[in-house]
């Protein structure tokens, strides 16, 4: 009785949104990782989005005949980059990144079911993901309230992410989908986005819509799309690297002369600092890494607080640290062969690069994680689904 009940208002809301049930299903995903709910089950922490997702790929695989040999074929791609870090589990002489080898079996799920819901090209999932990251943004802001803060929802993790993701798909709505309920969402984004002082979200979301801007008005930029995103995407991977080297005298104060008890009170020092001792441990280990979850121990290296010890508030640093230049070069490797297959032809094509812009370059600013991981993993979902599109046309 629940489930069906379950389907059937999915069903209302598929209607009313002009997606079907699969799209309005699988969109939830991304929302319910930005709200982090998680539970304890003898002692073990699981998140509800991880539980989500799994049901999901279970649910087309038992259900969708046709979607069998398109996850397959797609998981494939991965197989190298899995044979590489199991690998280096087994050989190497701890065990503690088994549970982060279990997450990107079930992380690499998203992108498969993303782009087989897709397929479609439509432009009305657009209108499912606002009014799901509405949802979600409206909950933090609730939330944040409650704790007595009212600007600055900044303090419950990775949940701030939300506020620059629903003003980047607003900000797409307004062009693809005329009326002032477009503009009520682009109003009521915007706000929270400026409350809510994340200024990673203002940056690189108004980027992103200078981008679809300017891919909506010319053809050479959207010829030019694979390219410049291939190149942005290579910027991103190395681009704790480059900061070091451009500025290394000012990381080498914050890396080897840091006052601790600064700071535990100073974010933008403490980030600094782990930016540094992350491209020093890179450093020491550049082809293989250190290993899968790994990084958090060698950080202890660095500091007599251990509790300053964390992940590098840059993922893509995270990855180049515990996977090499050798994990580099087989999970990346995908994308950037992907984005040489892609072209955009209509306005769909451009609110999905847009999209999986925004997705990639995030990261940049966000420490390893399960969100990050779908947050990235989204990007690649969308690329997918425009090669697809793009062979087929």
């Amino acid at each position: 009785m629940v489930p069906s009940s379950i389907f059937f208002v999915a069903d209302r809301f598929s209607l009313i949104f002009g997606v079907n049930r699969k799209l309005f299903f699988s969109l939830l995903l991304i929302p319910l990782a930005l709200l982090d709910i998680r539970f304890s089950v003898s002692g073990m922490i699981v998140r509800v989005s991880d539980l989500y997702l799994l049901g999901i790929f279970a649910v087309f695989w038992l259900f969708e005949r046709s979607f069998w040999s398109y996850a397959v074929y797609k998981l494939s791609a991965f197989l190298p980059f899995f044979l590489y870090v199991s690998a280096v589990l087994l050989l190497g002489d701890s065990f503690n990144g088994f549970k982060q080898v279990i997450q990107w079996g079930l992380v690499l799920m998203w992108p498969v079911c993303l782009s087989y819901c897709l397929r479609p090209s439509d432009e009305n999932f657009l209108k499912v993901f606002r009014f799901f990251l509405l949802v979600c943004a409206t909950i933090v802001v609730f939330m944040h309230w409650r704790q007595g803060y009212f600007v600055g929802y900044k303090h419950l993790g990775d949940m701030k992410y939300a506020f620059g993701l629903f003003f980047v798909v607003s900000a797409i709505g307004v062009k693809c989908f005329h009326g002032m309920k477009s503009w009520s969402y682009l109003a009521v984004a915007t706000i929270l986005l400026i409350a809510s002082l994340e200024r990673k979200g203002i940056v690189v979301g108004s980027l992103a819509v200078v981008l679809f801007w300017c891919l909506t008005r010319s053809v050479a930029v959207r010829r030019a799309f694979p390219l410049v995103a291939s190149l942005c995407m290579i910027g991103c991977i190395f681009s704790a690297v480059f900061v070091y080297e451009i500025a290394v005298e000012n990381v080498a104060i914050y890396t080897y002369g840091l006052d601790e008890s600064e700071a535990a009170w100073h974010s933008n020092l403490h980030r600094m600092n782990l930016l540094g001792n992350g491209v020093e441990i890179f450093y020491a280990h550049p082809w293989f890494g250190v290993g899968a979850d790994q990084l958090k121990y060698k950080m202890v290296n660095f500091y007599f607080n251990t509790g300053l010890a964390l992940y590098t508030h840059n993922w893509y640093l995270d990855f180049l640290v515990e996977y090499g230049l050798l994990g580099v070069l087989l999970f990346f490797g995908v994308p950037l062969l992907l984005l040489r297959k892609i072209k955009l032809i209509d306005s769909f094509d451009c609110v999905c690069a847009v999209l999986a812009t925004y997705c990639f370059v995030v990261p940049v600013f966000m420490a390893n994680g399960t969100t990050s991981m779908l947050i990235w993993l989204t990007s690649l979902g969308l690329f997918l689904c425009l090669a697809l599109k793009s062979r087929l046309a």
